[in-house]
């Protein structure tokens, strides 16, 4: 038998049932095709939006690092720039991590913009760095497009960043002069006096002249007629104790000494200290009268640099009490400072009214305190804090016959200032006053210790019981980031950290003077 399969091939092209599937599968293809990729791309875009703000970050991250890096070879300094971008970015372990970015890679470039540097942003830190430039690319799983073998899409951003452009502050230096100062930093090669010194010195390169008025202040006060003995260029600061000839005994201040009190200042390259004064809080000047005593030694000036790039201006008292004009010592520690031992409080609410006085003088400025010390408040009530019982206003007559000012007040045993008990927690509060008023306070813990601060403990009326030197640095600090720590320092305690990565000195100083600065976004073409 013969089958005929021509005819069946004829009925089957005639029947139409059933010819639209082929089509349907086909569009459905094309249809899943389309909206995979609608879904898939605008799922890329929501992505990239989202990488752009991580990118920004790192990026403002890493510029504001820039003068904090402390590295031994450019390369290592390179890589520490690029962490502190990464800490922000969105790869694994970044601040802005998100599991709906998928794998996230990070690079980051630095260099010094000679563009930036010329309108006075500095290339500053190991990096001399003022702009980084930070990439992340991301790989984006698909779901849809899959089926046609498209398995992830990649995403990348891009973002630079720079030192801010300066803006104006008034900036209150209060540098610690008592007796503990002349002690030897080992960690530095030479006094603690010098290394705070060159610190502020590269602080006072960093800054814009014209825009930034810088006052110096000290503690213990010193009377205002030998004020100028910290920058008259008569003083030296030793590498070692003893020096000059000057007495000393190790009564109170071992291994330092206590300056033996003799008849009229005996040594008359040094300003004279005197017991503490007691600033109203509130005050809005601080001008103490020719005869007094003052924590300021010099007042707001602008002439600390020739240019706002130019080299320290020698001829600037700034400048030479600072320790930065050659040939002279610049702030030592003053005469009978040993006396007196160290208390924060008066010093930071003179040096609040200060600037609130100041800051009419610079429109549209912010006022600045910069504090440096070992945290730990030592001022015995008998000699340095005239009010008890047993010295009353003897002390505030022994060398110039001052009289205290309107609105001043005697120490008492309250714990609230003025007081001789809770000396720590005093300065944590007149800190907090500045803040309050809008001051950024920024404080450098110069070898602070995890134990101190006698007047703190109990028993007693402190109003911070049991604060110790360190934290008391810590809390003056108007946010975590304007705290600083040199625990190297002869004397620090290794426990005494903060969240900066800076340690030393000049580091510390100039990391405050970027930190003024802060951080902004640059166009990605700047070169």
């Amino acid at each position: 038998m013969k089958l005929n399969i021509l005819p069946v091939i004829r009925e089957a092209l005639r029947d139409e049932r059933g010819q639209a599937l082929p089509w349907l599968v086909c569009g459905m293809i094309g249809f899943l095709g389309v909206s995979g990729l609608s879904i898939d791309v605008g799922h890329a875009y929501v992505v990239r939006s989202q990488l752009v703000g991580a990118t920004n970050a790192a990026a403002l991250a890493g510029a504001e690092a820039l003068p904090n890096i402390s590295a031994t070879s450019q390369s290592l300094a390179d890589s520490a720039a690029g962490a502190a971008a990464a800490a922000y970015g969105a790869a694994t372990g970044g601040a802005n991590t998100n599991p709906t970015l998928g794998t996230v890679n990070i690079t980051s470039t630095v260099w010094c913009s000679s563009v930036l540097l010329a309108s006075g942003i500095p290339c500053s830190g190991s990096a001399n760095a003022n702009v980084i430039r930070v990439t992340q690319t991301a790989s984006v799983p698909t779901t849809f497009l899959r089926a046609l073998g498209v398995n992830q899409l990649t995403v990348s951003t891009t973002s630079t960043a720079s030192r801010a452009e300066p803006m104006p502050y008034n900036i209150a230096l209060i540098v610690d002069t008592t007796l503990s100062m002349n002690a030897q930093d080992s960690n530095c090669g030479a006094t603690q006096m010098s290394c705070a010194l060159n610190g502020v010195q590269q602080m006072l390169s960093a800054i814009t002249p014209s825009k930034d008025p810088v006052s110096l202040f000290t503690f213990p006060n010193v009377t205002t007629d030998s004020a100028l003995q910290d920058y008259s260029c008569t003083t030296s600061i030793p590498s070692t104790y003893p020096y000059k000839g000057k007495t000393y005994s190790s009564t109170n201040y071992p291994p330092y000494g206590q300056i033996v009190m003799l008849p009229n200042p005996p040594y008359s390259d040094n300003a004279v200290a005197f017991p503490y004064s007691f600033p109203p809080v509130g005050a809005t000047s601080y001008a103490p009268s020719v005869k007094g005593i003052t924590y300021q030694i010099v007042p707001f000036l602008q002439d600390y640099r020739t240019s706002d790039t130019g080299p320290l201006n020698m001829l600037s008292n700034l400048v030479t009490a600072a320790g930065g004009k050659s040939g002279c010592g610049g702030m030592t520690t003053s005469n009978y400072d040993g006396n007196y031992g160290t208390y924060y409080a008066g010093a930071i609410y003179a040096a609040q009214a200060a600037l609130v006085a100041q800051q009419p003088n610079n429109p549209k400025s912010e006022n600045v305190i910069i504090i440096l010390g070992d945290g730990d408040s030592t001022a015995p009530a008998n000699s340095s804090m005239p009010g008890n019982s047993t010295n009353a206003t003897a002390s505030y007559t022994d060398l110039t016959g001052y009289t205290l000012p309107s609105g001043y007040s005697y120490a008492n045993s309250s714990g609230k200032y003025p007081s001789w008990e809770g000396e720590c927690g005093q300065a944590v509060d007149a800190a907090a006053y500045a803040t309050a008023q809008g001051t950024k306070v920024f404080s450098v813990a110069y070898g602070a210790s995890t134990s101190g601060c006698a007047s703190d403990q109990s028993p007693n009326s402190s109003l911070h019981p049991g604060i110790s030197p360190c934290e008391t640095m810590r809390q003056i600090a108007s946010l975590p980031k304007y705290y600083y720590s040199d625990y190297n320092a002869t004397g620090g305690d290794t426990n005494c950290k903060s969240s900066q990565s800076v340690t030393a000195l000049n580091d510390i100083f100039t990391s405050i003077a970027a930190n003024l600065q802060g951080a902004r976004l640059i166009p990605n073409s700047t070169q």
